[in-house]
């Protein structure tokens, strides 16, 4: 029995990193969106004279920098996200029941609830997170140590470097 556990657990750790990920990108994208409010409320300052050592008195070029650095880095995380979910959707293809690809796919693909889930393959909600549980153990089964570390992380890592 630990050793099913087991096995769910894993797969269910290599599946929500896709959760993870779009969490990252929200909030990222959030702070983008905070940066550019801010970054259009700066009022440039012009000055003829301008006094050495002052400090950089740049408002709008800091900001302008910090969301040039914000979008390289959603980028970065995108382009991560779009390899984890290929890699977990040609896993998950290779799945023998239907119903396991269904209710993964779903789950940590869509980011589809249980009850959306049991309405879809027409079971109900307590019978359609059991078979979960028994599509994660398949799951497991055709993970290598090639996609998942002990702390479910892919070879790569968590931020696609």
């Amino acid at each position: 029995m630990s050793e099913t556990r087991d096995k769910a657990r894993r797969a269910k750790t290599y599946l929500k990193r896709l959760e993870q990920c779009d969490a990252r990108i929200n909030a990222m994208q959030d702070k983008l969106d905070s940066l550019y409010d801010q970054a259009t409320r700066i009022t440039p300052t012009l000055k003829q004279d301008v006094v050495s050592g002052g400090g950089n008195h740049d408002k709008v070029g800091d900001a302008v920098a910090k969301i040039v650095d914000l979008r390289n880095e959603i980028n970065r995380q995108i382009d991560y996200y779009v390899d984890l979910q290929q890699e977990a959707n040609a896993l998950l293809n290779k799945l023998q029941d239907n119903v396991h690809y269904t209710i993964l796919y779903r789950k940590y693909m869509l980011g589809d609830s249980f009850a959306q889930i049991a309405a879809e393959i027409g079971k109900g909600e307590r019978w359609t997170n059991s078979l979960h549980g028994d599509a994660l153990v398949a799951f497991a089964d055709l993970l290598t140590d090639k996609y998942t570390s002990e702390d479910g992380r892919a070879e790569k890592g968590q931020n696609g470097a």
